[in-house]
């Protein structure tokens, strides 16, 4: 079947939304469903929560496939742009418990994507090997093509504006 216009496929199971109607598709023909009403559309952390999901799910995709996390990208990251911050900075920039913190940088170590320097007497400094910087050059392809393909639904002033807001809420 194919519907064309304004019509949008959606993420749930064989529908297709034509201006506010909803076709569900059968095996053999289409019947016309009221859409839904959704009293959580006007609730803030249900939107922030879908949009995260259409910008997050499609990249932790693309990350996979050479072997990093959002969270592990995001660290390395803050290692590269912040040669030498310790184990500790790292937790509380992304509100990371030390104990999940610790398995990550010891795998991104035996992996050489890092390297540690002694800070002083307890701690470390970490360091982005370059080994760590190939990965980053590929991860930041993934995250360039995937923020591209997302703010195009919006104007670039929309999409400055929203990264903007949606920094407020969490800084």
């Amino acid at each position: 079947m194919h519907v064309s216009g304004d019509s949008r496929k959606v993420a749930e199971r064989n529908c297709l939304v034509q201006n506010d109607t909803v076709w569900a598709k059968k095996k053999t023909h289409v019947t016309k469903q009221k859409k839904l009403t959704n009293p959580l559309e006007g609730l803030a952390g249900y939107n922030l929560r879908r949009a995260s999901n259409v910008i997050i799910l499609p990249l932790e995709e693309s990350l996979r496939t050479i072997d990093v996390s959002i969270v592990g990208v995001t660290v390395l990251i803050l290692i590269e742009a912040n040669p030498g911050v310790t184990q500790s900075q790292l937790c509380r920039e992304v509100s990371i418990k030390s104990s999940n913190m610790a398995p990550l940088i010891m795998d991104y170590f035996d992996r050489g994507l890092i390297e540690r320097e002694r800070h002083d007497g307890r701690s470390y400094g970490l360091f982005v090997t370059s080994k760590g910087r190939r990965l980053l050059k590929k991860a930041w392809k993934f995250i360039s093509e995937s923020e591209a393909q997302q703010s195009v639904r919006l104007s670039k002033e929309e999409w400055g504006r929203l990264v903007s807001l949606l920094g407020a809420l969490w800084r």
